[in-house]
């Protein structure tokens, strides 16, 4: 009797290995991907709420607001005054290529301005903002950012 193994059970044994090695990254890229719709989701919270604040405290006694915008590089804004240009730009962020604003929120090729009144805070929109974790032609997760007409900002 001989030992050993034939081909075909080796073949088999590869291309489970292949199988699993495949699932583990694909639940890796996953995982990584939801980090960085958290991430972002919470970054652009942050800015909203430093709008806010700086509105408030009628820092330079200017509005302050953040600016998204969907073009092939999508990015988000906070700047100064009521409405957004590079002059009054103070931080600019790029979307994660994996992280894209939902077209029935800002449609591809527009953008969303939101200020905040000095002294109030009083945003000048209330609105959402809908980000999608995109992955290989499919919204795997999404997170939305409220702006009420009271100035609350939830996610």
């Amino acid at each position: 009797m001989k030992k050993g193994f034939t081909l075909a059970e080796l073949l088999v044994v590869i291309a489970i290995i292949i199988i699993l090695l495949l699932v583990i990254y694909s639940n890796f890229y996953k995982r990584k991907g939801y980090s960085e719709l958290d991430f972002t989701t919470k970054q652009i919270v942050a800015l909203l709420r430093e709008a806010q604040s700086n509105a408030i405290a009628q820092n330079k006694d200017l509005e302050w607001g953040v600016y998204f915008e969907n073009t092939s590089t999508p990015f988000y804004a906070l700047f100064n005054t009521k409405s957004y240009s590079t002059t009054t730009s103070v931080k600019r962020y790029s979307l994660p290529s994996s992280i894209r604003y939902s077209p029935s929120v800002i449609p591809s090729g527009s953008n969303l301005t939101i200020y905040f009144n000095k002294g109030t805070g009083l945003p000048s929109t209330s609105t959402s903002i809908v980000l999608e974790l995109y992955v290989s032609g499919q919204v795997l997760s999404s997170s939305t950012i409220r702006v009420n007409s009271s100035g609350l900002i939830s996610y």
